[in-house]
């Protein structure tokens, strides 16, 4: 398929594939331990990396309640203290993408 600009990905077509958000960055759980200061930290959360190193300064709870699980799965600790849509609704933005292991 082609357009007066060249050849057309046969998705183009669609316009609702063009809002659809880029697959994010696969890490480890390695690479996320490397991460576990206030200057540069990450957190997991249900399988996902963030980086809420900008978050720390705004966290309600205080930047040491993040600091505890920089660099670790803060999965239980989040979950027992946050609604589930609090993730969906601030984490898009530091959203760093799936953990593998």
């Amino acid at each position: 398929m082609t357009n007066r600009k060249g050849p057309m990905n046969r998705l183009s077509v669609f316009p609702v594939y063009d809002t659809i958000p880029k697959m994010s960055k696969q890490v480890t759980m390695a690479e996320v331990a490397k991460h576990k200061t206030d200057k540069d930290c990450w957190v997991v959360i249900k399988g996902v990396a963030y980086d809420v190193t900008n978050f720390l300064a705004d966290h309600p709870g205080g930047k040491k309640a993040i600091l505890m699980y920089a660099g670790k799965d803060a999965t239980a600790e989040f979950e027992m203290l946050h609604k589930p849509d609090i993730i969906v609704k601030y984490g898009k933005d530091m959203k760093i993408g799936p953990v593998s292991n």
